[in-house]
């Protein structure tokens, strides 16, 4: 009880801080972010939807191919509407309802818990370990003074892409995983083949997330001469940093901080802050309408049941 009032606090402290760290460097700069808000391009926020609309949908096919090499075929309707909506639960305070979600959702569907918990561990293990490519491009394309320091780092992708690839090793790691997840051990088989299916689906979800993240930034404050793959990665590791703090739900300010520390040397800090901020608000705009599109789907397939039914019965 205790370290749950603790990490609560430290949950808020976070967020206040990062809020009035961020929020200061706008206001302070407020006359250059409110040009830069006047002068908005919505056709590049429009392809920004597209793109995270497409790291969502590429996010729901690669846990619909764990499921598949688990020996459970799930229709692709389903499988992306149980993964988006567990996916949706993160905004509520607390880091368990994603996973909770997922394995009632499923279990309504007729899916084991073991199999869903053993999807979730593959599914988190993948979707930090495929981020590795990124943070690769990231240290290999720092445009800092100092970068050549830093270089070597992009080193560290290739053990981490040959550990996701090598079946023994992963399922070990996923067996202990379930084990603090409090469930049993589970046996299957996978090849280095369908792990690398995997591996390519959750990179492929990256680079839609790092180019929607892009393609914000252009529209907001516009990219310069940056390098469009080092400023994508930037965005992905901001988003691994904010996901292994653990302090907040979604990394929320953590991942908002990382984005400022590394635009901040490059634009100034008002213009790091208003990206960092804008770029998480879209997002959420763009994982709102998702669920708006679901919602519309589900009252139109009832609509037309319902006649289908009426005409029946005349």
């Amino acid at each position: 009880m205790l370290w749950k009032i603790v990490r609560w606090l430290l949950e808020v402290a976070v967020i206040i801080l990062a809020a009035f760290y961020i929020g200061r460097e706008i206001v302070e700069n407020k006359a250059v972010v409110i040009d830069h808000l006047y002068d908005l391009n919505w056709g590049l926020l429009a392809l920004a939807w597209l793109t995270y609309i497409g790291y969502f949908l590429t996010r729901s096919l690669a846990w619909r191919q764990i499921m598949s090499d688990l020996g459970v075929s799930l229709p692709l309707a389903r499988a992306s509407r149980i993964w988006f909506l567990s996916e949706f639960s993160r905004y509520i305070p607390g880091n368990v309802w994603s996973f909770l979600g997922r394995v009632y959702l499923a279990e309504k569907a007729g899916v084991a818990k073991k199999i869903t918990a053993a999807s979730l561990a593959i599914e988190m293990i993948f979707l930090v370990g495929s981020t590795t490519v990124f943070v690769a491009l990231y240290f290999l394309l720092l445009p800092y003074h100092a970068a050549a320091a830093y270089r070597w780092l992009f080193l560290l992708a290739i053990p981490t892409v040959i550990l996701l690839l090598t079946p023994k090793v992963l399922r070990n790691i996923i067996n202990k995983l379930l084990k603090l997840m409090k469930k049993e051990p589970i046996k299957f088989k996978f090849s280095s083949a369908k792990l690398l299916i995997v591996l390519i689906l959750f990179t492929l979800a990256w680079a839609f997330y790092g180019f929607g993240s892009y393609l914000t930034m252009a529209a907001v404050v516009g990219v310069g001469q940056f390098s469009i793959w080092w400023l994508a990665s930037t965005f992905i590791v901001a988003w691994l940093i904010g996901y292994i703090s653990i302090v907040t739900p979604m990394g929320l300010g953590v991942r908002e901080g990382a984005v400022v520390a590394a635009l901040s040397p490059l634009i100034s800090d008002g213009l790091a802050g208003l990206v960092a901020v804008i770029t998480r608000i879209w997002l959420m705009i763009s994982e709102l309408s998702v669920l708006v599109l679901f919602v519309i789907y589900k009252l139109i397939r009832r609509t037309v049941y319902k006649k289908a039914d009426k005409d029946k019965l005349k």
